[in-house]
Parts: C-alpha cells; structure tokens; sequence
C-alpha cells in the first residue's frame, strides 16, 4: 500500500515526517513516499517523484494555515486528483475546519486531526490492503496503542511551533518548498516576459516596411495630402485610418505596405514628423 504525502511549510513537513514514521506501525504493509527535501523535490519531480505518484494508492496532504494558499499543495492535490478517485486524497486538517477551505481542496473529503477522524482515514487505508488487511480486531487494538503516541508528538511540534510563532522570532529560515515556490513564480514571470518580448518583435516585423518602400508610399501619402489641399496645419487632427481607406484602394500601395496595419502606422508617423 503506496501513501504519498504531501507537505509545504515548516509545520506540515515536521507533521508529515511523523506519519510517515507512525502509519507503518499501525499498518505494516503502507510504504509513505515522503521528500524531505523540496529542491530535490522540485529537481526530481518529473522522473522519481512522478513515478512514485503513479504508484501511490492513497494521496495524505497535511494542511495547516501556512500553506492554504501553498502553490505545492494545490499542484500536488490536483495531480493527485488527476491519478486518484478524490475519496482517496485525503487532506489532513491542523488546526483548520472545513470552512477555511477554499478552491479545490474544499472538493475533498477531509480528515481533522483528531481520534476518531484519523481511525477513520487509517480504517480505510486498511480497507484497500486487500490480502495485507488487518482484521477490525486487530485494526482495533492496535490504534489504540499507537494513537497515543502520534497525538502526543504531533500537539507537541503544534504547541511550539506556536509559541515560536507568538515570540515574534523572525530568525526561522524559510523553508526549501517556500524558496523553490518563489523561483518558480520568477521562472514564470520571465517566461511571460520572454514571451511578450518575442510576440512584440513579432510585432514589429509584421509592421516593419522596407526602407524603400516607405519612401515611395511617404511620396504618395505627401501627394494625396497636397491634392487634397489639406495643410497639416490647419488640420492637426487627421486621422491616419481615414487617409489609409482613401489611398490602399490603389493596388500598388497595398503592395509596397505589404499589410494595413504597416500602412497606417507610416501614415501617422507621417503626419507627426511633418511641420
């Protein structure tokens, strides 16, 4: 039985490490995937981590307040969903209620930290051992041993991570998962930048027209206006657009722009550097 754990954030990686050390006492047969490390996470994730994911067949994902709006979790829980019913992803709740839920995690069942909520998680996990299935007795008995023991260190990593919180001690460094989260907005925000940059040369090749053509449409635009007896003086307000409707009904003109947009671009830098 695969158990692939989630985590982001201090609080949920110390609260992770615990069930991934507790599970197996109380089903021998869960095998947890947990990464203790989120750069090598990060660097590993389209070959190991999406191999064991593929292999998991239950998905835990310890949410706490710090990581409601993780950009892992919420990555995580939808590739989890992708590869599982979502009765079998399983979000843990430290110190949350169903409320505090937004987005995809509210689509989940989801399991509080508390006695009965956890038998209830680990009953079903049991339930999907098939030949490795504890009996309800002996499922029984030995949660009841080893409740104890996970509630015990779990409410202690809480109380202090509390108290840490309450002193104000901004010396805790933060953790890989929240650096790598913040490179992979950067990544992502030069990616849109690269694309912007690519679509505007993009843009300025279509719009771009060629020395000599411009000269010859420059002569015809000059032409138009004078036959017009139009004086950019008189009418500063000329619309390019309109000027662009009179002269590409000739076909030549059409021709030396190559396309409408180029022309009437010429023509306003026309009659802006014209006196």
């Amino acid at each position: 039985m695969n158990v692939f754990i989630s985590w982001s954030g201090q609080l949920s990686k110390q609260i992770g490490e615990i069930f991934k050390d507790w599970m197996p006492t109380v089903i021998q047969s869960i095998k947890p995937y947990f990464t203790p490390s989120d750069i090598e996470k990060g660097a590993k994730w389209e070959n190991e981590i999406s191999k064991k994911l593929s292999e998991c067949n239950v998905g835990i994902i310890i949410l706490t307040k710090e990581n409601l709006k993780s950009q892992w979790i919420m990555f995580e829980a939808g590739a989890l969903s992708n590869k599982l019913d979502k009765s079998k992803v399983c979000p843990i709740m430290i110190e949350l209620d169903n409320p505090d839920l937004t987005g995809p995690l509210s689509t989940f069942q989801t399991t509080k930290f508390n006695q009965d909520d956890i038998k209830q998680l680990m009953s079903n996990i049991n339930g999907q051992c098939n030949e490795n299935k504890l009996t309800d007795k002996v499922f029984n008995e030995v949660f009841k041993v080893f409740w104890p023991h996970l509630e015990e260190k779990i409410n202690r990593i809480i109380s202090k991570y509390a108290e840490t919180s309450q002193s104000g001690d901004t010396s805790v460094k933060r953790s890989d998962r929240e650096i790598l989260e913040e490179i992979l907005e950067l990544s992502r925000l030069n990616l849109r930048r690269k694309n912007d940059l690519i679509h505007r040369r993009e843009t300025r090749d279509f719009l771009d027209i060629p020395e000599e053509n411009r000269m010859k449409l420059k002569e015809i635009i000059s032409n138009h206006l004078k036959s017009s007896k139009t004086r950019l003086k008189e009418f500063p307000f000329i619309d390019p657009e309109e000027i662009c409707k009179i002269i590409e009904k000739d076909e030549n003109v059409r021709l030396l722009a190559g396309n409408r947009e180029a022309l009437i671009n010429l023509i306003d830098e026309y009659l802006k550097l014209k006196p």
